[in-house]
């Protein structure tokens, strides 16, 4: 399978982009990213200021399809958790379809704008260190996802009234995290999760037939980046 990749590793500098289109179905319209390892003065010995991260201003329209799916990775030859920041998305009417986002910490990232009318559906988001979709207060629409190997939360939301609807979520510490806002949560499937919905006070959700299959409480499984770790059951 024939894939658009984009590698990320330690680099000083994070990329800008006001708008940016990616169609798998044509490849003379790719654009590649290769960001590879720096080295820096940096405050903290053997650690690079920052991970390198994609970050769109403007509009992103990153769409592949099931056969050739859209590869956003890390470019260390052994890869790891937190290899690279994020996927970034900070304006409205942006898509993201049929990508694979892996080894990164945060997955993708929507704006503490207002989104409704962007999409986040049919990718594959594994391997992330802290939370794999976060919503922020976009209000955006993110279902048909698949998620996996995610250290703190597969999605959260911080606000707004997104929907959230038929994504399958595994190997979590937490499938969906809702801190504030009214989002609509409905047939999601979480499995072997340390928490499945956890909803804060100041959220009011409406939330209907999703499927949690809480991990074995004996359960020792963690997500570890250097000394530090996130474990199923803290």
């Amino acid at each position: 399978m024939d894939r658009l990749s984009f590698t990320l590793s330690f680099f000083p500098l994070l990329l800008l982009i006001e708008e940016i289109i990616f169609d798998a179905t044509c490849e003379q319209s790719f654009t590649i990213f290769t960001l590879t390892s720096l080295l820096t003065s940096s405050p903290v010995p053997g650690r690079s200021l920052t991970h390198s991260g994609l970050f769109v201003g403007g509009k992103l329209n990153a769409s592949g399809t099931p056969d050739n799916m859209i590869l956003f990775t890390s470019a260390a030859e052994e890869p790891n958790y937190a290899d690279w920041l994020a996927v970034n998305i900070l304006s409205d009417w942006s898509i993201i379809e049929y990508s694979i986002i892996e080894w990164s910490r945060t997955g993708i990232t929507l704006g503490r704008t207002n989104q409704p009318n962007t999409i986040v559906r049919n990718n594959v988001i594994n391997y992330t260190f802290w939370g794999s979709i976060s919503s922020g207060t976009s209000g955006a629409q993110i279902y048909n996802n698949e998620i996996w190997e995610t250290g703190h939360e597969g999605i959260d939301v911080q606000g707004g009234n997104p929907v959230i609807e038929n994504n399958t979520i595994y190997n979590a510490a937490t499938g969906i995290v809702i801190l504030s806002g009214s989002p609509i949560v409905r047939n999601n499937i979480m499995i072997n999760v340390g928490n499945g919905i956890h909803v804060d006070d100041r959220a009011s959700p409406i939330m209907e037939n999703n499927y949690v299959e809480e991990a074995p409480k004996g359960s020792t499984k963690e997500w570890r980046y250097g000394n530090f770790a996130y474990q199923m059951f803290k």
